[in-house]
């Protein structure tokens, strides 16, 4: 009788042990999948991301040396005597426009193209996550 309920218990130990190798088995195969599906676009968008970044970096700096040269200009001094601050503002704006020049450079080297193609992976790895989750 003992021989038999140990023998019961244990064709129950065993099922569900099978059931939860199976349902561990298809949790893995899921996230194989997954991650085969969404890794390309998930890394281009990174990089993407990453590039963007590091011009937004530099026009950033571009622009605190051009608020920092804008800083430098008396405008109170050069409306009251036009004449005598002339060869500073002169100066002064000389290296304002150069830091204009600078930064238009640089927000002209933002790669439009790459940027609309980040927005596109991100819309790619979004929109599908969206329909799994119903909105």
């Amino acid at each position: 009788m003992m021989e038999e309920e140990q023998l019961r218990v244990s064709k129950k130990l065993l099922f569900w042990l099978r059931l939860l190798t199976v349902l561990v088995l298809i949790g893995l195969t899921g996230a194989i999948v997954l991650l085969a599906w969404f890794g390309p676009t998930v890394l281009a968008f990174v990089t993407s991301a990453t590039q963007l970044m590091s011009q937004v970096e530099v026009t950033t700096a571009n622009l605190d040396e051009l608020i920092k040269t804008l800083n430098r200009v008396d405008f109170v001094q050069l409306a009251e005597n036009i004449n005598t601050t002339m060869a500073q503002s002169g100066t002064a704006l000389e290296e304002a426009l150069k830091a204009v020049g600078e930064a238009l450079k640089t927000l002209s080297s933002i790669n439009i193209q790459e940027l609309n193609e980040g927005i596109a992976n991100l819309n790619s790895v979004v929109e599908p996550l969206a329909n799994l989750f119903g909105r």
